[in-house]
């Protein structure tokens, strides 16, 4: 093989994990349609080009998604203790204690051969 051919190639550890169930996923139904099996290669190389930019949206809206749901339970708990509604405020203040640590600790999840759950930033 060239070197060229090498320098293209994917190496596994580009993927994050869930980005290598999500292909092997695509491997399955891509050779439950070609009925055969298609190559771990193919697959990667197909999920890449087809598939990677709209999966990796959906990640990303998923994870703004906990990230509000995060901000509004601190919101919530803050103002109970408060014994008023601390409206955004609360929000800005999880945001400025609690934004970087939680996605730091959300991108250590992601990581290949890391099985941890989510960040906790409620405690």
């Amino acid at each position: 093989m060239s070197s060229d051919t090498n320098s293209q190639k994917q190496p596994e550890d580009a993927f994050s994990k869930e980005e290598l169930e999500a292909i092997q996923m695509h491997k399955y139904y891509l050779s439950e349609h070609a009925g055969y099996d298609v190559g771990e290669q193919f697959a990667r190389e197909h999920w890449r080009l087809h598939q990677a930019q709209r999966w990796r949206h959906e990640q990303l809206r998923q994870d703004m998604e906990e990230q509000l749901r995060e901000m509004r339970k601190y919101r919530w708990i803050e103002s109970e203790k408060a014994r008023t509604d601390l409206g955004t405020e609360a929000e800005l203040d999880w945001i400025r204690k609690y934004a970087v640590q939680w996605r730091k600790q959300r991108q250590q999840k992601q990581k290949p051969g890391n099985d941890s759950g989510p960040p906790d930033t409620t405690s």
